[in-house]
């Protein structure tokens, strides 16, 4: 697939797939039990496990379910590190569902101008110590038994035992890429 780079107001070259939301399909395992952890009214949801836990599968359902429909996405990435890239795409994904925002934004960051796997360098503890910081980690995204039994027997239409669930359940650690 070939991804053209478009230059904005900023002047940093984005990705477009980068501000595209993922597609929630019925035919994948549906994560209800974290679903329910998600709460919009905190300040900050932050999931963060490595490759393959299903972090954008999740946030997929969550935004097919969502009240509301004023939803910015960004997918980010290590080459996202630097604090101009993060912001443009922060306020271009922002400026996509509300475009009276960020013009005056993005005109700064040129100005000014010379995070996902990992937690970003934001106040976490003081939004957490408020109540104000959902977190979804690696061991809250592994597949449960009944997810995994699910995913194999109903997605991938496989007729694998309880048994055999758990075994490869237990040797991949809930990691659905492993599954």
């Amino acid at each position: 697939m070939t991804v053209s780079a478009r230059p904005i107001t900023s002047g940093l070259p984005l990705l477009e797939t980068k501000l595209y939301r993922p597609q929630w399909s019925a035919d994948r395992v549906s994560r209800s039990r974290l679903l329910n952890c998600i709460q919009p009214q905190r300040k900050l949801t932050l999931v963060s496990a490595p490759a393959g836990f299903g972090k954008m599968t999740l946030l997929a359902e969550w935004v097919a379910t969502a009240s509301t429909k004023l939803i910015a996405w960004v997918s980010l990435d290590q080459g996202d590190n630097d604090p101009a890239f993060f912001w443009t795409y922060l306020i271009t994904a922002l400026h996509n569902i509300q475009p009276s925002l960020g013009g005056q934004s993005l005109s700064l960051l040129q100005s000014a101008h010379p995070a996902s796997r990992a937690d970003p360098p934001l106040s976490l503890a003081r939004l957490r110590s408020h109540g104000d910081l959902t977190e979804l980690r690696v061991s809250d995204l592994r597949f449960t038994a009944d997810e995994a039994t699910a995913f194999l027997n109903q997605v991938m239409g496989l007729e694998i035992s309880a048994a055999e669930v758990s075994a490869l359940e237990q040797r991949t650690e809930g990691w659905i890429a492993g599954l």
